[in-house]
């Protein structure tokens, strides 16, 4: 099985209103986002690729810079916390990359998104 992953930064706010109103992250706050894309597959094409970077970018850094310099609690009907970030990127991939992926025979396996160095959140699907 061959694995290839694309990582994007953005910049947003947001607060989580269910941390309770003594916690810190109950008030805006922001932070720099990054988000992991992580694909799986095989065979890799007559390139010796799993899946075009140019393409995974083309299709997914439009989506990401969507919300940079946002309050993230403006744009989204969920709680934005990293994990649910994760899921809702996950939906993306399938709704932009989704018919191209099944051509390949490569799966979206896991999305990360980080608010803060050391802390994660995931979305993952496991390929068995």
């Amino acid at each position: 099985m061959y694995e290839c992953a694309k990582v994007f930064e953005f910049c947003a706010a947001h607060y989580n209103p269910q941390a309770g109103p003594e916690h810190h992250c109950s008030r805006l706050h922001g932070h720099s986002w990054a988000v992991r894309f992580v694909f799986q597959g095989m065979p890799l094409d007559h390139r010796a690729w799993l899946f075009d970077f140019g393409l995974i970018r083309d299709e997914l850094k439009p989506i990401v810079d969507s919300l940079d310099h946002r309050c993230l609690n403006d744009l989204f009907d969920f709680n934005p916390s990293a994990e649910l970030l994760a899921q809702w990127f996950a939906e993306q991939v399938h709704l932009c990359l989704g018919l191209k992926m099944t051509e390949r025979q490569v799966a979206l396996t896991r999305v990360d998104v980080t608010e803060k160095a050391g802390d994660w959140g995931a979305w993952a699907s496991y390929i068995r």
